[in-house]
């Protein structure tokens, strides 16, 4: 609903207000009154008003030095002033406009007259603060770091900021607009996560993303999409806000990452040290030092590979990229990892299928990160299952999954047999501090940052990932589709 013009009345005589007021009220303006120039003068910067009706003849501050002060104040200067005056002298209306009037009205009042001249004034005055408003909203649209686009109702573009004009591969004299927005994202982006997706253009629970993969040459680039939750799309469009969280992604990404790396990388060698110098220090108290050095040789063992884990990581600091030029994870060693993992969380049902023909092929990510991704699955298996003891069956075969646009896809499926989630858990699963489950572990709600983190890694590799009940016992399937090296 519009709000009502304000009128503001600036005069001396209580009868000339009520006058006024009675022959405006009806109209449906918002009427203010001030008795004299001073307070007239205060009333102005505060409301603002659309026009202003103002007394030439009051005591102290007449109307043309109230007029003259309005039109120096760099706040009122644009307001609309109606002089009021019983005058009706040449000289004194050249006086009312050397102060800066913008029309007068003579007493006594001509109805119509009044009431029209007010319309038409307080009227053009509105539409002089929208284009006003409009101007300094599409200069802010202009400058601004994030891409602003209007839809139609149809999903057309009818209006691109220079940013949406960058984010989405044109120049702003190019044709952008009278394309569809899902159509022109899809050439350059992937649309994450596909369930969020489905319902464009109504609102999702989930946020959207369009997202860049990385390559051995680019970091993965990341955009949130969010739909303006107010307006009517039949009438006025669809308002979106393309905003560059790239950064917020990788910093949190790589926060999870670097903690992950550094916790199952360094606990198994530490742990070997450990026990070995226990046992040197048992024999040494029992005066036992026949085995002695092989002992410190084990510990050495241990020291140096300590050494190397440590050596990995820092190498991983220097060099974060997921897809490096020429290399990937050879799937002839995947079983070794899996195994290798499960030993680590002490995972001791663990069955691995992996056809010998997908032996030759290599995922397009580093081991590090594969590392990472199962790590994160098989962790979460064990620390939500009822027993903490999960049997987990991992499957890879290759996979045609059509929303895929390279040629070579590998799935990986993961089971285990603990939990069941809520299709809503299901949904939320993958966003930073949900939890699927509360009292079997004891633990405060929130599952960190780890299942976000694997969503993170696939996505930006140009993979999908899915969450799901099993179907043929209870527990969960994460199913993870990632590209080949070509």
């Amino acid at each position: 609903m519009q709000t009502p013009s304000i009128v503001l009345i600036i005069d001396d005589e209580p009868t000339a207000l009520e006058a006024l007021k009675a022959l405006l009220e009806p109209q449906g303006y918002r009427l203010e009154c001030a008795t004299d120039g001073v307070e007239g003068m205060r009333m102005a910067c505060d409301l603002q008003p659309d026009v202003i009706l103002l007394d030439v003849m009051m005591p102290g501050m007449d109307g043309l030095e109230v007029c003259r002060r309005l039109r120096a104040d760099p706040q009122l200067a644009e307001v609309p002033v109606v002089m009021v005056t019983a005058l009706d002298d040449q000289a004194s209306r050249l006086q009312g406009i050397e102060a800066g009037a913008d029309d007068f009205i003579s007493k006594p009042y001509n109805k119509p007259e009044l009431r029209a001249r007010v319309r038409t004034i307080t009227r053009l005055n509105r539409h002089r603060r929208l284009h006003i408003e409009h101007e300094r909203f599409s200069w802010m649209l202009q400058q601004a770091q994030d891409g602003y686009l209007l839809l139609s109702e149809d999903d057309t573009i009818t209006y691109a900021n220079p940013r949406a004009h960058l984010y989405l591969g044109y120049s702003t004299e190019e044709g952008l607009l009278k394309n569809k927005f899902l159509e022109v994202a899809k050439r350059q982006y992937r649309l994450y996560p596909g369930e969020a997706w489905e319902s464009w253009p109504e609102p999702a629970e989930l946020p959207r993303y369009l997202v860049e993969p990385e390559t051995p040459t680019a970091q993965a680039f990341w955009l949130r999409v969010d739909l303006s939750p107010s307006g009517d799309a039949h009438t006025f469009g669809r308002f979106i806000q393309l905003c560059d969280v790239t950064e917020q992604i990788t910093t949190q990404r790589d926060m999870r990452t670097f903690h992950s790396i550094v916790e199952h990388k360094l606990r198994t060698p530490l742990g070997h040290m450990q026990k070995f110098l226990d046992l040197i220090q048992g024999r040494i108290a029992k005066h036992q030092f026949d085995d002695l050095a092989n002992l410190a040789q084990n510990a050495n063992e241990g020291a140096r590979l300590l050494a190397n884990e440590l050596h990995e990581v820092f190498q991983y600091i220097s060099t974060p990229a997921l897809a490096q030029p020429g290399e990937g994870f050879h799937l002839l060693k995947f079983r070794t990892r899996v195994d290798t993992l499960c030993a680590d969380l002490e995972i001791n049902k663990a069955n691995i299928s992996i056809p010998s023909s997908l032996l030759k092929e290599r995922l397009s990510m580093t081991q590090s990160a594969l590392d990472l991704i199962l790590w994160e699955v098989l962790e979460n298996a064990k620390k939500f299952h009822p027993q903490h003891d999960p049997k987990i069956d991992v499957t890879v075969a290759l996979c045609d999954d059509r929303s895929m646009s390279v040629q070579t896809t590998v799935r990986l499926q993961i089971q285990d047999d603990g939990i069941a989630l809520s299709p809503k858990q299901l949904l939320w699963a993958w966003m930073p501090y949900i939890q699927g489950e509360k009292f079997l572990t004891g633990q405060v709600p929130g599952m960190g940052l780890g299942l976000p983190l694997v969503r993170t890694l696939v996505w930006q590799t140009g993979g999908i990932i899915r969450l799901a009940n099993r179907t043929d016992h209870t527990g969960l399937v994460v199913e993870i589709i990632l590209p080949t090296v070509v």
